[in-house]
């Protein structure tokens, strides 16, 4: 028999960890098309401008179910549970030619 994966289906927060390490967590209506984004654009392939995932370096999905009006509320959550908060964005240095 195989593996019921039906909940990537429905909305859930997702944690994507990489060696075990939580490397992003985010939030979906439908899982299963943000993952093939993160996973599709992750090696430098071009990431088409209407495309919402990040390319993430990952091996493993945790997925945790919630109803879609809950969504943000279950994401900080998780957040807050894994003590984990956006990356800071990069600050880029200007260098004068």
């Amino acid at each position: 028999m195989g593996i019921d994966v039906s909940a990537i289906l429905k909305p859930a927060v997702y944690i994507l960890r990489n060696r075990g390490a939580v490397v992003w967590v985010g939030a979906a209506r439908v899982p299963l098309v943000r993952l093939y984004g993160h996973q599709t654009y992750r090696r430098g392939k071009p990431v088409p401008s209407w495309h919402p995932g990040k390319p993430m370096e990952f091996d493993a999905v945790e997925l945790r179910p919630c109803l879609v009006d809950e969504l943000e509320k279950a994401l900080d959550e998780v957040r807050e549970e894994l003590g984990w908060s956006l990356p800071q964005p990069r600050r880029l240095a200007l260098v004068n030619a």
